[in-house]
């Protein structure tokens, strides 16, 4: 019985150096595995100014919008626009029916000239003559004319000349026309514009900041506009800060920008940069930054190894984060391939 039990055990130390041995050699494996270089991207960390960001919404507004409208109720007789058309200053936008006005001018223009021949007759009396205007004296002048009706005569054309002009829309901008409603041969609506017009080349941007970031704000200041329809970016700068804190704790701002290609609408929503220049920073790719025990991490390029580095950071942007400590100006850092990296791993690049 003895040398069973003594057989027994000996199979048990024997079967126990087996799996050691087995599990050694998987190790020696991995081990092996481990050393296969790792493809990876790298490049030089950066040093300099550093855009720091901070993300806001607003509206959009235009710069220059006018609305356009007839003064006089008579029938719409031509449009020459629709919504959404580019005009230039001065282009014929609508007519109405001017048939009355046009008389109205004709007859103030006889008026003037019987006006011309009543003065010219009191002049007679006086051995004057309207040629010689500069030779008669200011207050026999004044008289005949009075006398005449002739500045009745003048003012009456003047204005029959302003509603025959007022029959015609002409655009006041250049721009875009926009709310235009009015139909051909309707009569308008004088409570109304008949259409607005729109420059938008140029808009204004209105947002909001909060009360702590005051202090980031400054006129002229860089802005990056955009919409959420878009990855199009828009160039603008700061223009006015309104120096009230609201009972919300915001502060109003203004910015503008050119709207470059026109895709940008009056009123329309957008999302907005603003950015302020910091000197002298270190900084990576975001990418660049792992997690090791909750501690992040940034691996540097060193003989075709890859360098474990604990690294302190601050500000950051939508691409870019500061390093405050742990790299030097000179590191290479790895941005891509780097989720499964471990110390002295071998590395080549991709």
């Amino acid at each position: 019985m003895i040398f069973f039990k003594f057989l027994f055990v000996l199979c048990i130390l024997f079967s126990c150096k087996e799996e050691k041995k087995k599990t050694n050699i998987k190790e020696n494996s991995a081990l092996v595995v481990n050393n296969i270089p790792k493809k990876v991207k790298y490049n030089s960390i950066n040093f300099g100014n550093f855009e720091l960001e901070l993300k806001t919404t607003g509206r959009v507004y235009a710069k220059k919008k006018v609305d356009v409208k007839f003064v006089l109720n008579e029938k719409i007789a031509s449009i020459n626009v629709i919504n959404g058309q580019n005009i230039k200053r001065g282009q014929i936008l609508a007519s109405q029916n001017n048939t009355v006005y046009r008389n109205k001018v004709i007859k103030a223009k006889e008026q003037l000239e019987r006006a011309k021949i009543d003065v010219e007759d009191i002049l007679i009396g006086f051995n004057l003559s309207l040629k010689d205007s500069l030779k008669i004296p200011k207050t026999t002048l004044d008289m005949a004319k009075n006398r005449g009706n002739y500045n009745t005569s003048i003012s009456n054309l003047r204005d029959a000349n302003i509603e025959l002009a007022s029959t015609t829309l002409r655009a006041p901008i250049n721009g875009v026309i926009a709310n235009l409603e009015a139909e051909k041969y309707s009569y308008p609506d004088l409570t109304k514009p008949f259409c607005t017009i729109i420059d938008d080349s140029v808009f204004d941007v209105e947002f909001n900041v909060l009360e702590e970031n005051f202090m980031f704000l400054k006129k002229g200041q860089a802005l990056e506009i955009n919409n959420t329809f878009s990855e199009i970016k828009f160039n603008g700068e700061i223009i006015e800060i309104n120096p009230i804190v609201d009972e919300n704790g915001l502060i109003k701002v203004k910015g503008a920008f050119k709207n470059i290609g026109k895709r940008i609408l009056d009123g329309m929503n957008v999302n907005i940069t603003i950015k302020k220049i910091i000197p002298n920073k270190l900084f990576v790719i975001k990418k660049s930054i792992v997690l090791r025990d909750n501690k992040k991490v940034v691996f540097t390029v060193k003989d075709g190894k890859a360098i474990w580095n604990y690294v302190e950071t601050s500000l950051e942007n939508s691409d870019y984060i500061v390093i405050e400590r742990g790299l030097k100006k000179n590191d290479k850092i790895i941005y891509s391939g780097n989720i499964n990296l471990a110390h002295n791993s071998s590395i080549i690049e991709e």
